[in-house]
């Protein structure tokens, strides 16, 4: 009995040396990137390959398949997930997939394209709405510049600030001056502000008198405290007891025509004349581009000049000499001038 149990342990160890030699003669080996191997099938539920997966330096999965025996499915299955969790620590994470899925997600579906109806009537709603915005935004603008609010009185407790003149200094100050402050008299020949760069245009023709103008008014209407406005030219000041002597020199007087007032501070604007550098004749025969009434003056002495030059019977040297203009000086008021030609050549043929 004995003899015959060694030569039954004997077949037995020599029948499962045969099954390990083909075990191990149908094992493969491989290496692959850790996206490969999860996208196989070696990693799926339905497989009954067992898995051993070690990390390289260079970030792929070396790997070893081997058919195992039934009912160890489970168990390389459950084995596989530490090497998951291990590759995951190793900084692989943007390559790992899932190990159960079989194949791609599909992509989302797009989104719904608005209709053409749908979009022109919301691009029309903004384009509505902006426009509305705007008209109002502008009407509101103007009806504040055309009614700015009351303002407030005269203080006999504040000071009185007497200004001289309306050109560029005068309206500069009383753009940036608080009227809070002080009780403020402005005065001056004119009762508006002229935008002196322009007046070569007015003398030309190019624009007309009133759009180079902005009355006094405007400008003091839009300030906190009333501000006296008096068209009159200063005819004297006491600096010792503080008093100014103006006097109305329009065309239209009243039974008074001038008055003396007092004075806290008084600003000197009332500009200066033009230097003719005392050359003869200028003064006497020149026309000046200082005051509105320059530009004016000068446009109607030219039209004077061309109708007196298209009168019958006038002999050739005298349209010449009628119709001859020297511009003195090439500023900016000069080489305006100078355009009068081009200007009035059209009008001419």
């Amino acid at each position: 009995m004995r003899k015959i149990s060694d030569a039954e342990t004997l077949v037995k160890n020599e029948s499962e040396a045969r099954r390990g030699r083909r075990i191990s003669s149908s094992t493969t080996s491989s290496s692959t990137p850790f996206g490969e191997l999860c996208s196989s099938s070696a990693l799926s539920p339905s497989s009954d390959a067992q898995v051993s997966l070690s990390v390289a330096q260079n970030g792929h999965a070396s790997f070893t398949t081997s058919r195992p025996k039934p009912g160890q499915a489970s168990a390389i299955r459950a084995s596989a997930l530490p090497a998951l969790k291990e590759m995951a620590v190793h900084g692989d994470r943007e390559r790992i997939c899932d190990s159960r899925a079989h194949g791609k997600q599909p992509p989302p579906p797009p989104p719904p394209r608005a209709s053409l109806w749908k979009r022109f009537l919301q691009v029309t709603g903004g384009i509505t709405l902006v426009t509305l915005a705007s008209g109002g935004a502008l009407y509101y603008v103007a009806q504040k510049d055309r009614t700015p609010g009351p303002q407030l009185p005269h203080d006999p407790t504040k000071k009185t600030l007497v200004v001289l003149g309306s050109g560029w200094g005068a309206t500069s100050l009383l753009n940036s001056l608080d009227t809070v402050d002080y009780n403020v008299i402005v005065i001056s020949p004119k009762n508006y502000f002229l935008f002196t760069p322009l007046l070569p245009s007015v003398a030309v023709g190019t624009l007309s008198p009133r759009s180079i103008l902005q009355p006094t008014r405007y400008v003091t209407r839009h300030k906190k405290r009333q501000v006296t406005v008096i068209e009159a030219s200063a005819t004297d000041v006491d600096p010792f007891t503080k008093t100014v002597t103006f006097a109305d020199t329009s065309e239209i007087q009243g039974l008074v025509s001038t008055t003396t007032i007092p004075y806290d501070y008084l600003v000197f604007a009332v500009g200066a004349e033009v230097q003719t550098f005392n050359i003869p004749g200028v003064r006497e025969h020149a026309c000046f581009m200082k005051e509105l009434e320059d530009a004016e003056k000068m446009q109607r002495r030219f039209l004077d000049c061309l109708e007196s030059a298209a009168f019958p019977g006038q002999t050739v040297d005298e349209v010449k000499r009628l119709l001859h203009m020297v511009v003195v000086g090439g500023g900016p008021t000069g080489v305006e001038l100078r355009w009068v030609n081009t200007f009035l050549r059209p009008p001419i043929r």
